[in-house]
């Protein structure tokens, strides 16, 4: 914290000394302790009447108020210190400010606008060459790219591009958050074991220096991860460290993100009751910090918690109002999501032509992202819908995409579905060939799967097509 020359030497060092022990206790995550200290010295800055003083109160006000979630309070400070340090021609607590208005519309679900402030501060930042505010934001755009986005490549240029800065200035905080984020963006490209190592260097270096909100932030990670590799047990145990840890230095919106991934995994546990109970948590936290992004998602899930316990009518009414946030943000990815799960609602209710538009929305998003685990769920998904609405042709168009997949993007109960309703089909179509050709192509690919249990299934199709040959 810089002083003013013009202020006693009295007066400078009880203000150097308010603010840093109020960084200090942000940095390790003694929130209150830290609100008190910076007001205090905001107060004092005030009475001296120097703007410059007061603008670095307000940004530090603000950073602690994103650490402990109360965005408007966030806001306001950022923007009352960023008019300050623009009357004071300070680029470098400009940039910070801007930051923090961006990460405001992060938080809170308008990811376009806190693109714009990002990029507002990384060209500002240019003039005041600023080297650990240009790794921060390079860590903010990333963010953006890969969280929201869903654009990882470029997401890990800014990253790498965070890493050499903070390493050139031997910024241990920013060092290991770069290492952390390049380790999510394996994540998203599915090289866990790659992701796992990158959180393992990056939570070393927290750890080390005492960085309680870096340590829970990579902890929560780290729980993913184990999640994907099937490590349920571990990934629990994790998550509920990182909120312990986030509890004590007020980080609600974390603890939200935690509980919400919990309810995750225990729904995918086919626990039911620890998965709503989790997910309820998360949308109390979410609402009550105005985190209407987390609160769109958190209720999304929760409409699918509803649609695997067939509870159609409450998994529509929590899918509609996470569709109604997402479109006021115009989060077109979580739009699309959203009127999936709509799709498989009126699939559920046996409502076939009302839920198609619903999956073929989703289908060409799919097929525009080129997402092809999404793409192979919908061509099972479609020739059952086709299927019952009895457009055949259609119906056999996307199941002979299904059935010539690789054996492990197939689902083998739905993969008996998909053939025996092709059967069904061709013998409606009088082609008795195919219908024949497709039987053999579903015994062989059971028998290489090793289902004898649904082999007995498909038997009694053989036995009915050639009984009505004789």
């Amino acid at each position: 914290m810089l002083m003013n020359k013009q202020n006693s030497v009295r007066e400078n060092y009880y203000l150097e000394a308010l603010y840093n022990r109020a960084e200090v206790n942000n940095f390790i995550g003694k929130n209150s302790r830290a609100i008190d200290d910076a007001k205090h010295a905001l107060r004092v800055s005030k009475k001296l009447k120097d703007d410059k003083l007061i603008a670095q109160g307000l940004e530090l006000l603000s950073d602690i108020y994103k650490k402990t979630s109360k965005y408007k309070a966030m806001k306001k400070c950022a923007e009352q210190s960023l008019k300050l340090f623009r009357k004071v021609r300070d680029n470098s607590g400009a940039v910070l400010t801007i930051s923090h208005i961006g990460d405001y519309y992060l938080f809170t679900g308008n990811t376009n606008r806190a693109l714009d402030y990002y990029k507002r501060a990384m060209k500002l930042n240019k003039h005041s060459k600023n080297a650990r505010n240009a790794a921060n934001n390079a860590i903010s755009m990333g963010i953006v790219y890969s969280n929201y986005l869903e654009d990882f490549k470029t997401a890990f240029k800014y990253y790498k591009t965070a890493l050499k800065i903070a390493r050139s200035i031997n910024d241990k905080q920013v060092e290991a958050s770069s290492l952390n984020n390049i380790g999510n963006t394996y994540y998203y490209m599915s090289d866990i074991d790659k992701a796992l190592e990158y959180n393992d260097k990056s939570i070393e270096i927290v750890k080390s220096i005492g960085d309680k909100m870096g340590i829970a932030t990579i902890l929560n990670n780290m729980a993913v991860m184990n999640y994907v590799k099937g490590q349920f047990k571990v990934a629990i145990e994790l998550f509920l460290e990182s909120i312990k840890i986030r509890e004590q230095i007020g980080d609600i919106r974390g603890v939200g993100i935690c509980m919400h991934n919990l309810g995750f995994i225990y729904e995918d546990m086919n626990n039911k009751k620890n998965a709503i109970k989790y997910y309820l948590k998360a949308l109390n936290i979410r609402r009550s910090i105005n985190d209407q992004f987390g609160e769109a998602e958190t209720l999304n899930n929760i409409g699918s918690h509803y649609i695997n316990i067939k509870k159609y009518n409450k998994a529509l009414k929590y899918c509609n109002l996470s569709l109604s946030i997402r479109e006021k943000k115009h989060d077109l990815i979580g739009i699309v999501k959203c009127r999936k799960n709509i799709g498989k609602i009126y699939l559920g209710m046996k409502k076939y032509k009302r839920s198609l538009p619903f999956f073929n929305d989703f289908y060409l998003y799919a097929e525009k992202n080129k997402d092809n685990k999404s793409i192979n769920e919908m061509y099972s998904i479609l020739g059952l819908v086709h299927f019952k609405i009895t457009n055949y042709k259609e119906s056999i168009k996307y199941y002979k995409k299904y059935i010539s997949l690789n054996n492990e993007n197939i689902k083998a109960e739905e993969y008996l579905e998909a053939i025996i309703n092709m059967y069904e089909m061709f013998i409606i179509l009088n082609k008795q060939k195919q219908a024949l050709n497709i039987l053999i192509t579903g015994k062989t690919f059971l028998i290489t799967a090793k289902r004898n249990d649904l082999l007995k299934k498909l038997k009694k199709y053989f036995y009915n097509y050639y009984k009505s040959k004789q």
